[in-house]
């Protein structure tokens, strides 16, 4: 926090100096989670869309996490456009750049990563659609609901799994399954997940990777898991579970990691987590959620001759 970002310009000595950006500077007390380079607004020139992400000193709806989009004039000087998004005040992990509507002009997924203050529940996720001039527009009601709740995010790909010259969004997040969504007529998202996977694989996922891996001509996928150093075991039979819910009845979420112990599932905490924040479990209280993980290190996905990923 309170650090702008930079941009660097290489010099004909193959150096790089570092190229002052007073809009930069203005937004610096936002966190930069990621940030991707395109043509926004049809002048030929790369644009910079930015995601504001965050959790520990924030609240939900914190005006520091508004994404931000600015603008090239082609000289590496760049100027945030004040209305070109709209409001979006939500902690965002990812954002990637695809002709959803087939208009010819580049669209956003941008994903949701956490809603600050409320783990583990879910932040909303957006599909924008482009104007043609650079102004985006949140039309994730009409063509994308169920981006409204899908989880918390952490990577995302834009790829053609099925050679229909149409990209299928491939979506991957903490505690969520790997999601696949298809493009149909006008920009509307389905989620076709079952049609390319063969089985649910859920999982503390937080990096995806797109490459033809052994030279077939179709898109592999390499995706990145909370792996094995860690106190965390699960599988199948026994699944990580998350329990969460304001339990004390004080306006926070309690979260309750559970892991299987000799074959019973039994709460995980530290110390200081049981002596600072103990919770009552009380039979009338209201229903609690609870959060499912099964999780492999890592998975190389490969299509079949039939689109499925084994």
């Amino acid at each position: 926090m309170e650090q702008a970002g930079a941009l660097f310009i290489q010099q004909a000595n193959n150096q790089f100096s570092r190229k002052e950006q007073p809009a930069f500077d203005a937004d610096k007390l936002s966190n930069d989670a990621d940030a991707i380079f395109f043509d926004a607004n049809a002048d030929g020139l790369p644009d910079l869309y930015v995601c504001s992400g965050g959790y520990g000193d924030l609240v939900a709806n914190d005006p520091r996490l508004q994404d931000r989009l600015y603008l090239n004039d082609g000289k590496g000087n760049f100027t945030k456009s004040p209305n070109a998004l709209p409001v979006m005040n939500t902690s965002t992990a990812c954002v990637r750049v695809a002709d959803a509507n087939g208009d010819g002009r580049p669209d956003l997924f941008v994903g949701g990563r956490v809603v600050p203050g409320r783990y583990p529940e879910t932040p909303k996720s957006f599909l924008l659609i482009n104007d043609g001039r650079g102004k985006f527009t949140d039309q994730t009601a009409q063509l994308a609901p169920m981006l409204s709740t899908l989880g918390m995010v952490t990577d995302a790909a834009w790829v053609d799994l099925n050679t229909d010259h149409k990209p299928e969004l491939v979506i991957v997040g903490e505690w969520m399954p790997l999601t696949v969504l298809a493009l149909g007529s006008g920009g509307k998202l389905s989620d076709q997940t079952s049609t390319f996977f063969e089985k649910e694989y859920r999982g503390w996922w937080n990096k995806l990777l797109v490459d033809d891996l052994n030279g077939d001509g179709r898109p592999d996928l390499v995706v990145g898991n909370q792996g094995l150093n860690t106190q965390c075991r699960a599988s199948d039979k026994e699944p990580a579970e998350l329990i969460y819910k304001d339990f004390d009845n004080n306006g926070k979420v309690d979260p309750i990691l559970c892991l299987y112990v000799q074959g019973k599932s039994y709460p995980h905490a530290t110390r200081m987590n049981c002596s600072t924040n103990s919770v009552c479990f009380a039979t009338n209280s209201p229903i609690m959620t609870v959060i499912r993980m099964r999780p492999w290190p890592m998975s190389l996905l490969k299509p079949s001759s039939k689109d499925r990923i084994n």
